[in-house]
């Protein structure tokens, strides 16, 4: 995604816009499934299916609009809430949305910053904490708390964290 515009580009180096974005500045997420590409800029959602190259603005009325980052761990999307709570969402297609399927991260009231997938879990970044949840296979709620593995600390900048070799890296705060 570059200024609003979302480009696939081939290994001739060729660009083709294959939509366009209700945002022009600021950072996106995305993620793919392996047939739907979800992105989030932190006002809206959008998707794009492969098999068709077609882009759409998700329109379902319970997606957390405002959500600023996306992941996908066993079968599910995954966003934050985007308004600073420490809730997140899930979709198995990242087009319908259940405002029943969510959790909250209720190790510390700190507000969730960023979801981030790593070794099967998702990390819950909050301010002050980093809350660790594992799938548990069950379709109503798939994803539940990996209680006493809490961190002590949280991310100061949401853009700064990074995967690298076998772990993260990010600026810390406590």
């Amino acid at each position: 995604v570059h200024r609003g515009t979302l480009y696939e580009v081939n290994n001739a180096g060729t660009r083709t816009s294959r939509g366009t974005l209700n945002t022009t500045t600021g950072r996106v997420s995305m993620q793919t499934n392996g047939t739907v590409i979800l992105i989030v800029d932190g006002t809206n959602g959008y998707t794009f299916t492969l098999a068709t190259n077609s882009f759409a603005q998700v329109s379902d009325g319970d997606f957390p609009n405002g959500a600023n980052t996306c992941d996908w761990l066993d079968g599910q999307f995954i966003v934050d809430s985007g308004d600073g709570e420490d809730s997140f969402y899930w979709s198995p297609d990242g087009i319908n949305w259940d405002a029943l399927d969510f959790a909250t991260a209720e190790s510390a009231p700190d507000g969730l910053v960023r979801v981030l997938v790593d070794h099967g879990q998702i990390l819950l970044f909050g301010t002050a904490t980093i809350e660790p949840w594992g799938s548990v296979g069950n379709s109503n709620t798939p994803f539940a708390a990996i209680k006493g593995a809490i961190a002590q600390f949280g991310l100061a900048a949401r853009w700064s964290l990074t995967q690298f070799n076998d772990s993260v890296a990010f600026l810390a705060q406590n």
